[in-house]
């Protein structure tokens, strides 16, 4: 069986929150948007990652990127539709109804 990653991944995704936080003033300066990052666990595990806001309107936006192929371009993006957990299936990301997400943003090539 292969041992999890869980922990490895959340690292990986605080790290690259943070460098993310960095760009989004960059690509949104014209736009009317502005973006607020999410540090709740609660937010997050219902499939928010930042808050995309404009005037009274806040969209739930949940990042998504290929961390595990770092300076790998792939031609492809894995959308997670079910996981194996232990011994038990579980209902991937994309088609879980507990989910919130409005938008997903996707980064790869890192």
């Amino acid at each position: 069986m292969m041992k999890s990653k869980f922990y490895e991944d959340l690292s990986k995704e605080e790290l690259l929150g943070t460098y993310l936080d960095g760009f989004y003033p960059q690509i949104f300066k014209d736009s009317p948007f502005k973006v607020e990052r999410i540090w709740n666990n609660r937010m997050q595990h219902q499939g928010i990652d930042l808050l995309l806001k404009k005037d009274t309107k806040c969209f739930y936006v949940d990042e998504k990127a290929q961390l595990d192929y770092l300076n790998i371009s792939l031609p492809t993006f894995a959308f997670e539709i079910s996981y194996l957990k232990r011994t038990h299936w579980r209902v991937g990301w994309l088609v879980d109804a507990t989910k919130v997400t409005q938008i997903y943003f996707l980064i790869t090539n890192i």
